[in-house]
This record gives C-alpha cells, sequence and structure tokens, in this order.
C-alpha cells in the first residue's frame, strides 16, 4: 500500500478512478432512492446512512482530485 500517492496519474489510473466515482455516486443515488421507497424503517434508516456514507467518500475523493490538479 502507498504512503503516499503518486505525483502524476496515468492514462490507466484516471480511467480508473473515473469508474470507481461513477458507481460510488450512482450507488449513493440508488441507495437514497430505495431509503425513500422502503417501508421499513429500520432497513431505510441504513440506505439512508448509507447513501450519506457514499456522498461523504464521494466529496473527499473529488476533493482531493481537485487539490491534486492546482498542485
Amino acid at each position: 500500500m502507498m504512503k503516499t500517492p503518486p505525483k502524476m496519474l496515468s492514462p490507466k489510473d484516471c480511467s480508473y478512478l473515473a469508474d470507481l466515482l461513477e458507481t460510488l455516486l450512482t450507488t449513493a443515488k440508488k441507495a437514497e432512492d430505495y431509503s425513500q421507497k422502503i417501508e421499513d424503517q429500520q432497513v431505510s434508516d441504513f440506505a439512508a446512512h448509507y447513501y450519506e456514507t457514499l456522498k461523504s467518500q464521494y466529496s473527499i475523493l473529488t476533493d482531493e482530485l481537485k487539490g491534486s490538479v492546482n498542485e
């Protein structure tokens, strides 16, 4: 495991990150949708929490990538 990220990303790295972010965002949107449709409150709460967690992770990753562009 890397202790520090590389200074440059290869095209393959960029493609991997784009796929990862797209999957993360799609999954978050589905979790949010399910949380609103599920009648069982406990399951709905779990889906809502899962959505918030994924949304937070997405924001962290995009903020890090934006920061690395500005360096």
